[in-house]
């Protein structure tokens, strides 16, 4: 198993790199970084031979990034407290990264998955399941899980460890049990400050696909993040999955765009959609 990516603090912003994905992740950015970030990224990326940077730019702020050669790839109004608007933007420093894969699948997946758009749909979980927030004793079943769902991760999710570290920290952990063991997993990264949730880490055992668990999680983490006041949710989801972009449309969220050849997993780099949705009315 390859190592994962190195997480560092570069001036006051929080950035993923490394070869595993083959990029230079902004995973938050401190607007005091800005512009100064930018030339610092690209001496990152050159030295270790990246062929992406990725970043999430207030909307303001994106005109040194243009500049910069960044592209936008989606944008996500609400993103800050409700109302600032957030744009992916990547810069690709060599051609053919920029490239959709599998560009006629990804079309069929996201016209699937908008077919499918509902705004009032409800999970519903059999009696069979129970539904829980995770502890650090869950550590272990659930690095299983992903270690047996995933060939490959953009983060150490198959380390316990890593596991327990990222409770300690701002992301709360749901799953659903059958006799007692994991079947199904799901997370919320929260940025309290700025009042947005990233849902990710979806899991299913495969001899429990099918049934709706995902969607159930999700629902789930939903009613959490708004008792907490959160008020925007979104995802990056593998662009070439039926199963979970179907999950967010139809549980009302909509695509924002594609961040082209972005991540790797499931053995390969894929491009990933964004989805967001409000979770307060009027937010």
């Amino acid at each position: 198993m390859r190592p994962a990516d190195t997480i560092e603090i570069i001036g006051k912003s929080k950035v993923q790199h490394g070869h595993f994905n083959n990029r230079a992740y902004v995973m938050r950015l401190d607007p005091e970084d800005i512009p100064g970030i930018i030339p610092r990224l690209g001496a990152l990326a050159e030295k270790n031979g990246y062929t992406k940077i990725v970043i999430r730019v207030p909307y303001e702020s994106k005109d040194p990034f243009l500049s910069a050669g960044y592209v936008p790839e989606a944008d996500v109004p609400g993103f800050y407290n409700g109302t600032g608007t957030a744009l992916f933007m990547g810069k690709y420093l060599v051609p053919g990264r920029a490239a959709t894969c599998n560009p006629e699948l990804t079309a069929d997946v996201l016209a699937t998955a908008r077919a499918h758009y509902s705004a009032g749909y409800r999970a519903h979980l059999q009696r069979a399941y129970t539904l829980v927030e995770a502890g650090p004793d869950d550590a272990g079943m659930i690095s299983s899980l992903y270690r047996e769902t995933f060939e490959s991760y953009p983060f150490p999710v198959f380390d316990p460890g890593f596991i327990k570290t990222t409770m300690e920290e701002n992301v709360r952990y749901f799953c659903i049990l059958h006799g007692g063991v994991i079947v199904a997993v799901g997370s919320c990264d929260t940025d309290t400050a700025h009042k947005n949730a990233e849902m990710t880490d979806f899991a299913t055992d495969l001899g429990y696909r099918g049934q709706g668990l995902a969607g159930c999680l999700l629902e789930a983490m939903e009613e959490f993040l708004k008792r907490q006041g959160i008020l925007l949710a979104y995802t990056i989801a593998r662009a070439t999955s039926y199963p979970m972009n179907v999950t967010f449309a139809r549980a009302g969220y909509a695509c924002a765009g594609t961040l082209a050849n972005n991540t790797n997993i499931c053995g390969t780099l894929e491009s990933m959609n964004i989805w967001y949705k409000r979770l307060v009315t009027g937010a």
